[in-house]
């Protein structure tokens, strides 16, 4: 083999592994940029208890809330709902849907409420994610 074609693959094969690093680096922060916020019309949210990918929604008459579907007990998404109560399926927590706080246990902190803008002109509400 001749030295340029050994320093050529000893560069490339030195190289792969920042490039993988930076590759994934970049794909986790693009991901998390776009879901920053999310938006929705408000027609598409109807009364009740809505279960939507990373959000939980209840609207009552006029009043939103908004809160993270992610549970603060495990980290599990919440998907399930009974009566006014949001209901974690994989220990069993329950949370108030007008305050997110924990009516039963095992999690011990409330829901995390998301904020949201409404906005008027085209009847949608701006969720941030933070």
């Amino acid at each position: 083999m001749k030295r340029r074609t050994f320093v050529r693959i000893s560069v490339f094969v030195a190289l792969t592994p920042f490039l993988w690093i930076w590759y994934r680096i970049t794909s986790y922060y693009n991901l998390n940029i776009s879901s920053e916020s999310s938006v929705m019309h408000i027609k598409n949210i109807k009364e009740g208890i809505s279960f939507y990918d990373e959000i939980i929604v209840c609207r009552i008459k006029n009043e939103i809330k908004v809160y993270s579907s992610k549970c603060t007990h495990a980290g599990c998404r919440i998907t399930k709902s009974e009566g006014s109560n949001i209901i974690c399926g994989c220990h069993g927590s329950r949370f108030e849907s007008s305050t997110g706080k924990v009516t039963k246990g095992p999690a011990l902190e409330n829901l995390r409420q998301l904020p949201f803008f409404f906005n008027q002109k085209n009847e949608s509400l701006q969720i941030s994610m933070h």
